[in-house]
């Protein structure tokens, strides 16, 4: 009867891993460009008996598009369609769709954590601060082209894994140069979170809680029959 106890308790720590994305997905309802994480679980039993059993956990991202909004900054920049920025932390680059832009004080375009903006030619630098900038991420001073900013795409989605807030990590040889967006200049991407899809994962996931524990509650009364059954017997 141990696999009764194994299965509830693999049904309450999937409910706990959906429970914690849930919760990190309504901290970042406002974070620009983030994508709502979904959680799955699949719950494994060995071919030959269910001695054994576990739950695999893990989240995918949704990349539907959030809704564009203005916002008051000429260096914002929202991608309409599919692709991503690519950002550099140092060594490290990370791709993402928040494009809240700003100078710093090399003058280099980053994103509000600091991160360069890539463009074809690496860092974008500029002179000022109310550049026009194209829909092909072509950029202008005095009408003139300074820099063009570099959008990716991913080769397999799937390659693609959250970091933070709505910064990825892929390996770069899975991006490609993305062919099929727009990029508006003085807008944002919002979250595509959604606070009513959040709430009936969340009652799901508290219904799949109130079976597991039932499980688990099964399994004791069994025990509990048992040993009243066996001290009845030993007298």
């Amino acid at each position: 009867m141990g696999e009764i106890v194994e299965i509830g308790s693999a049904i309450l720590t999937s409910t706990e891993r959906k429970l914690e994305t849930v919760s990190h997905n309504i901290a970042n309802i406002t974070t620009s460009g983030f994508k709502r994480q979904i959680p799955f679980a699949e719950l494994l039993l060995s071919t030959d008996s269910i001695d054994r059993a576990q739950t695999v956990n893990a989240t995918r991202a949704d990349m539907e598009q959030g809704k564009l909004q203005k916002s008051d900054n000429p260096l914002d920049i929202a991608i309409s369609g599919s692709g991503f920025f690519m950002v550099s932390a140092g060594e490290n680059m990370f791709f993402t769709r928040q494009g809240e832009f700003r100078l710093d004080e090399d003058s280099r375009l980053v994103t509000s954590q600091g991160f360069a903006v890539q463009g074809m030619e690496g860092d974008i630098m500029l002179s000022g601060g109310r550049p026009e900038i194209l829909q092909d991420g072509t950029i202008l001073e005095d009408g003139l082209p300074v820099a063009q900013i570099a959008i990716f795409d991913a080769e397999d989605g799937q390659s693609m894994q959250p970091v933070s807030g709505s910064l990825f990590a892929a390996p770069e040889a899975m991006m490609l140069m993305a062919d099929n967006y727009v990029l508006r200049q003085g807008m944002v991407e919002t979250s595509n979170v959604g606070i009513a899809e959040e709430m009936i994962t969340m009652m799901a996931a508290i219904r799949q809680a109130e079976a597991g524990s039932k499980l688990v509650q099964v399994y004791d009364d069994l025990i509990g029959r048992a040993l009243t059954t066996f001290g009845q017997g030993g007298r």
